[in-house]
């Protein structure tokens, strides 16, 4: 089963005393090119500062409103490594006691499975990383276009990340479906949906497609591979025109130390850096071996031709 990288939400809650979410519903609506637009509508009962929504960095989220008791709320974007934190909440305010209901909205591509025979959305609802017990979830999907309900398959999994528990209960209808939880949660427990429908609702995209995204999701990568490609064009066209090797060798290992920079300044992982620095270093080290050989075959052809003998015919 594909697991969408949403799958690793997580979600947190800076609180000074201890808490407990009432009621969380989510509304999800699967647009026709793939786009989810997700509302979720939550009252947390607890006393602290600030809410922390923590999102995968690659997976494209835009938040577009957030609201505390229907009135606006500030938050701010953060990165954080490999994930995206929305801080929901002023820093220097202290929330009250009292229920509290919030409502995010944004929206989210990339998130569905394709297969062969029908596409799916995989998708957890609350996330794994509350705090706080949960006496509420329900959640609804709503599909592109009003389907038969017979053609719509809808489960769930509950429990700590990972579990497939079964205490919910789920009603299938044209065009979606809708799921409740039938206990209470306890902190850092969900519930995960599972709605497959035919093929065609969605426009699945191309190969092209896919390459372009993983590009996007790991520029440094891309940056690291097009700069080991550069950079070996650029030494064999030093060889082909007879550079000089001094000068060729130092402006390639200095190319070799931006690429790897700009690589890090964009968060590539050690292992990739690692092995980008080792084809480049390669590449560097069989330049070398090919300006030496050059340079020996050079000086050997000298010898062998010999000096020009001074004649006569020279002179005049």
């Amino acid at each position: 089963m594909r697991i969408p990288l949403l799958a690793l939400l997580l979600v947190s809650l800076s609180c000074a005393a201890a808490g407990r979410v009432t009621d969380f519903h989510s509304d999800i609506r699967i647009a026709r090119s793939g786009e989810l637009a997700v509302t979720e509508r939550f009252t947390l009962e607890a006393q602290g500062t600030q809410v922390k929504r923590e999102f995968p960095l690659h997976a494209p989220l835009r938040i577009e409103r957030v609201t505390r008791n229907g009135a606006p709320e500030p938050y701010a974007v953060e990165r954080l490594g490999d994930a995206t934190r929305v801080r929901i909440g002023s820093a220097d305010a202290t929330l009250p006691p009292g229920p509290h209901t919030y409502e995010i909205a944004y929206r989210a591509g990339r998130q569905l499975g394709f297969f062969d025979e029908h596409d799916e959305l995989y998708w957890p609802v609350n996330g794994y990383g509350w705090a706080l017990a949960f006496d509420r979830i329900t959640a609804e999907v709503h599909l592109p276009q009003q389907i038969a309900a017979s053609l719509v398959r809808a489960e769930a999994y509950t429990g700590m990340q990972g579990a497939r528990g079964r205490s919910y209960a789920v009603f299938v209808r044209d065009g979606g479906a809708a799921f409740r939880s039938t206990r209470v949660f306890q902190p850092r427990e969900g519930m995960t949906v599972l709605v497959a429908f035919p093929k065609g609702l969605v426009d699945e995209p191309g190969r092209t497609q896919r390459v372009l995204w993983f590009l996007g999701d790991h520029r440094a990568v891309a940056v690291g591979m097009a700069g080991a490609v550069l950079l070996f064009c650029f030494l064999y066209w030093c060889w082909s025109t007879g550079r000089k090797a001094a000068g060729s060798i130092l402006a390639g290992l200095a190319a070799a130390i931006g690429i790897l920079f700009a690589m890090h300044r964009l968060g590539a992982p050690a292992a990739v850096s690692i092995a980008v620095g080792g084809v480049m270093a390669l590449t560097l080290l069989l330049f070398m071996r090919w300006m030496l050989r050059r340079s020996s075959e050079s000086v050997a052809g000298e010898r062998v031709a010999g000096p020009v003998e001074d004649t006569g015919e020279a002179r005049r």
